[in-house]
């Protein structure tokens, strides 16, 4: 990876030698400013992604990425946001073309240790199912 003035690329190839034959193929391009970041790639020479994220302000963030495989045409684009409340809680939203939503609620509840609560829901199957739900509890020393 190479960077200058804000703008960096790169380029990672794999080779794999016991069956002579190259099993990565990877390039990728972008710029970082003082409160957003855009990036594009291209990976094995099918798949094109980009990501833009933009941080609005002191507690606002959001992004957006897409994906779309020159071999079989299909398209995936998400967007999501972050929001931190005063108290350091987080709260976290993201949705993307298959109708997938995900929600998500961070709070610290002693200095090292961390609640999370997660959910996904399939927002074009609400009454079939298939939604999920998490708890996590992250110590850091």
């Amino acid at each position: 990876v190479m960077a200058y003035n804000g703008w960096y690329g790169g380029y990672q190839l794999t080779y794999k030698g016991s069956t002579s034959a190259v099993t990565n193929n990877n390039m990728a391009c972008g710029y970082y400013g003082k409160d957003f970041t855009v990036h594009g790639a291209l990976n094995n020479l099918a798949d094109v992604v980009s990501s833009v994220h933009h941080q609005l302000n002191k507690s606002t963030e959001v992004a957006m990425s897409t994906n779309y495989n020159l071999q079989s045409g299909n398209v995936s684009v998400a967007v999501g946001g972050k929001y931190t409340l005063d108290d350091g809680a987080v709260m976290k939203a993201k949705v993307n073309n298959n109708g997938q939503i995900g929600l998500s609620y961070a709070q610290d509840i002693r200095t090292g240790v961390r609640l999370g609560m997660s959910t996904l829901i399939e927002a074009r199957n609400v009454n079939t199912g298939g939604h999920k739900i998490g708890l996590s509890l992250d110590f850091q020393a």
